[in-house]
């Protein structure tokens, strides 16, 4: 009789679930927090530099396409003139002949929209009539962007070389990518770059 009692009383024993106590309930807790903060954070960093790198590959990709256009136009150039700083804004114009009408071609990094615009007008001794600025590529920076190299050594044409920086364009992120695009002008001549190139377009801002 006391015999089968113990052994009652073993397979209620064994049969008990006693579950978990509350301090381990609060540990398992905290543990699986902390897991799920650090998982959280390192996919928030995955997609952000995503984001960032994106952003600046359509800079990149917007800067390619603006360098496709100017060298057709730079190319035959007959003239560069002289870098314009009037800070936060820079600026340069060359002039076209090879179209039979001279016409004047201005570009500017504007230093707080952060775009890189150009516009154009027939050469001409009055007042011009002067297109509107176009963009051709946002999100950029720069500290004297426009660079004219006179010609020198084998190079016997003049070279302008477009030095910017592109931005991931948000304002409190320093992200950037350094970007430098010459072209050449192969039917200017020699000789310092001039100053009063195209400068009846100051009469239009």
């Amino acid at each position: 009789m006391i015999a089968a009692l113990i052994r009652l009383r073993e397979a209620r024993a064994a049969a008990d679930d006693t579950g978990l106590t509350l301090i381990e309930m609060v540990v398992a807790i905290t543990v699986l927090s902390v897991a799920m903060i650090l998982f959280t954070g390192g996919m928030i960093q995955i997609y952000t530099n995503l984001n960032k790198t994106e952003s600046i590959s359509g800079v990149q990709a917007q800067l390619n396409a603006a360098f496709l256009r100017l060298d057709k136009e730079i190319r035959y150039a007959s003239a560069l003139g002289a870098p314009d700083p009037e800070l936060p804004d820079y600026y340069i114009r060359y002039l076209i002949t090879n179209t039979g009408t001279p016409t004047c071609v201005e570009l500017k990094l504007d230093g707080t929209a952060k775009k890189l615009l150009r516009r154009s007008w027939t050469h001409t001794t009055g007042t011009p009539a002067v297109t509107a600025w176009l963009p051709l590529a946002s999100s950029v920076t720069g500290t004297s962007p426009f660079i004219v190299n006179d010609a020198m050594g084998p190079r016997l044409t003049p070279q302008l070389v477009l030095r910017v920086r592109a931005a991931n364009g948000a304002a409190s992120d320093a992200t950037s990518r350094a970007t430098e695009l010459t072209f050449t002008a192969l039917n200017a001549t020699a000789g310092a770059a001039d100053a009063t190139l195209c400068s009846e377009g100051d009469a239009v801002p």
